[in-house]
């Protein structure tokens, strides 16, 4: 069964984007095939492997560590508020979020992030065969 809910929906996507697409003949299927065996070959290696797994796991505890450090920053500058009503959601969800954002602008800021997309768009495009700005923002 999952593999028919995998198969319909490539289907659907693939359904939506010619529907939507403004150049129907200059679709490219080779690209398209490349990047979806690419990614059902990661999905593979990262949930059914040792390696992959314990990759997932050092993910996770570094998001985990990430919001554990945002949770602590909240409580020092907002420490007495979360017995407030209606403060809970404030603090414990927005505040956080607001950290996180801040931090992905900090990245941003002092060229880490551009670093890394431009790294995985050469890496793309070394795979698909496409160039690297269509690889990584689309056209």
């Amino acid at each position: 069964m999952r593999i028919i809910y995998l198969i319909l929906s490539f289907l659907l996507v693939f359904i939506i984007g010619f529907i939507f697409s403004s150049d129907r003949r200059n679709i490219k299927a080779k690209p398209i095939i490349v990047m979806i065996v690419l990614e059902l070959i990661l999905s593979w290696i990262l949930l059914n492997t040792i390696v992959g797994i314990g990759l997932i796991d050092a993910i996770s505890d570094w998001f985990n560590a990430l919001m554990n450090t945002a949770v602590k920053g909240v409580d020092f500058v907002f420490g007495g508020l979360e017995n407030e009503p209606g403060a809970t959601f404030f603090i414990n969800v927005l505040l956080p979020i607001i950290f996180i954002s801040i931090l992905i602008s900090f990245l941003n800021y002092i060229k880490v992030l551009p670093l890394i997309i431009r790294c995985i768009g050469l890496i793309l495009s070394k795979i698909n065969g496409m160039g690297r700005f269509t690889s990584v923002a689309g056209k």
